[in-house]
């Protein structure tokens, strides 16, 4: 039952085959190793016997190496002993020319009649070839690392195999195929010596290739994230240029005064935010380089409080995640994203670099304990706060109505989960979800809960104060009073979406339903937008 011929009666399928004899070789491995110990022990005992018998003598049992003259010529050339795995496995020495090893029938009939489009992509041909060929360098020759003059033998093998012309691309295609499989058939060998000695050697701190720079590139823009801006009439455009003149220099002014200044200027800004590059709308309105100011554009826009919100969730969604210490030097949230970029197989410095930014899209750069947000490679903010400084690098995605990168799926995770929203989840992030309990709609529910809370009944005993809370400015982006201005000119923003119906998870009424790994990600949009809230404000 060692090989696939004699197990072919029982196990039909060749893929099949092939996983049944590596789990055979798993047992019988451990058992070897077992047996091993148990006659080293013994080997170990009567040695000490001999050893106190001979005293005088200066042999010594382990003293003795076994000749080569003791082996026939063949077996010292051809094979050589796993010493690395603790057992007595033998492999051979990887020829001059290699052949590939036997195939099924139906394989070997399809290479006769030339049916050579079933060895093409995605198909059970190609994946048979490439499992009986890693499977054979792994338990035949111990190959994990082939050398590039091996990897050419190996695709010269295959492509003289398949009856095709031996070029370079030819050769190229199978090559890439076969190192794609070895090095997931590595991450299934993580426990064997041999590889952590190479990963001893050459993974070091700082070694490996350098993250790829995305330099000629800009972040994409999303349209759905867009808000329809109600436009404003010509008394208050012309007011506009003066009040963004007096936020040039955001350093000199009252908190109060300043954002009373950002709520104004806000309509105008979206506009302006839209059809401007990243770095014109910095020279335009620095007032992004404010922490403050872009917490507060965030409540105006979705009425989300993004920094309470990274500090309630951060520690909840790590309990969930994290099942052993991981890196415990970090703060909580580098901590999440760290953890999450592990969990997705991401790299950590596409969202966190200690000097420069490697790609357009949101990023956090660490200099001298202050962390830095760029955008298209534009520094935007900076904050000393780990926990602003994840909050802030979220923002910016709404802030400049970015879309996602395809591969961003901690930030979408990390977005979800502060906004309460699902759209932008692939089903990756929605399978870790599922398994991990996170309820991405925690913060909503929050959020429903404090205004059910600052909800007060109107009665004679608490009329006086319902009154002064009355006569103070609640209105947070309106240019005039409702006095002076018709409500259609106080409602600025709506949040509806530019060309098509609004996309939104509201799911305030089960806050704790599971998201489904299929989920479709299109939905009703929420029923509680700003366009609601503004005109209640404007109306009181």
């Amino acid at each position: 039952m060692n090989n696939v011929e004699r197990i072919s009666v029982i196990i039909p399928k060749f893929k099949q085959q092939l996983l049944f004899l590596e789990e055979r070789e798993k047992i019988f491995r451990t058992n070897v190793a077992s047996t091993e110990l148990n006659d080293s022990l013994a080997i170990s005992t009567t040695s000490q016997s001999l050893t106190t018998a001979t005293a005088n003598s200066s042999i010594s049992v382990f003293d003795i190496e076994p000749s080569a003259d003791c082996l026939p010529k063949s077996s010292t050339n051809n094979f050589t002993d796993n010493q690395s795995d603790g057992g007595t496995i033998a492999y051979q020495h990887f020829p001059d020319q290699y052949d590939i090893p036997p195939l099924p029938n139906n394989l070997m009939k399809d290479v006769a009649d030339g049916m050579l489009i079933k060895f093409g992509p995605h198909y059970s041909n190609r994946q048979i070839l490439i499992d009986t060929v890693s499977y054979d360098l792994i338990n035949k020759y111990k190959l994990f690392y082939p050398s590039p003059k091996q990897f050419d033998q190996i695709g010269s093998a295959i492509v003289k195999f398949l009856k095709l012309p031996l070029t370079k691309d030819n050769i190229s295609i199978w090559k890439d195929a076969l190192q794609t499989k070895l090095k997931r058939k590595r991450s299934e060998h993580s426990d064997n010596t041999l590889l952590q000695d190479y990963r001893s050697k050459y993974s070091r701190l700082g070694s490996g290739r350098p993250v790829k720079r995305r330099i000629n590139e800009i972040a994409q823009r999303d349209r759905y994230k867009q808000m329809m801006i109600i436009p404003y009439n010509d008394h208050i455009a012309n007011d506009i240029d003066t009040k963004v003149n007096q936020l040039h220099d955001v350093s000199q002014l009252d908190t109060e005064i300043k954002l009373n200044l950002w709520r104004q200027t806000f309509p105008y800004r979206r506009e302006y935010i839209r059809n401007q590059t990243t770095a014109e709308i910095i020279q335009k309105f620095p007032g992004y380089s404010d922490s403050v100011l872009i917490f507060e554009e965030i409540k105006l826009l979705l009425q989300i409080d993004l920094a309470g919100a990274i500090r309630r969730q951060t520690q909840i969604i790590l309990d969930k995640i994290v099942s052993s210490p991981a890196f415990v030097t970090d703060s909580a949230p580098i901590r999440l994203m760290k953890v999450l970029c592990r969990e997705f197989g991401e790299t950590i410095q596409h969202l966190l670099s200690d000097n420069e930014p490697s790609t357009p899209y949101p990023t956090l750069v660490c200099i001298d304990d202050t962390i830095h947000v760029y955008v298209d490679f534009t520094s935007i903010v900076s904050t000393d706060s780990p926990d602003d400084a994840v909050a802030l690098l979220i923002a910016m995605y709404t802030i400049f109505e970015l879309s996602f990168d395809k591969k961003s799926r901690t930030v979408r995770l990390l977005y979800a989960a502060l906004h309460a929203e699902t759209r932008y989840l692939t089903n990756s992030v929605r399978v870790l979800i599922k398994d991990k309990n996170i309820d991405i709609y925690a913060e909503k529910q929050h959020h429903n809960q404090q205004q059910q809370n600052q909800t007060i009944p109107i009665s004679p005993s608490n009329s006086s104060t319902t009154h002064e809370n009355e006569s103070e400015p609640t209105v947070q982006i309106e240019i005039h009073s409702s006095a002076d201005l018709p409500i259609q000119d106080n409602l600025l923003v709506s949040n509806q979406l530019i060309g098509t119906t609004s996309l939104s998870d509201d799911r305030g009424t089960n806050p704790s339903a599971s998201v489904d790994t299929y989920e479709n990600s299109e939905g009703v949009e929420n029923t509680s937008s700003p366009q609601s809230k503004f005109q209640s404000q404007s109306t009181s």
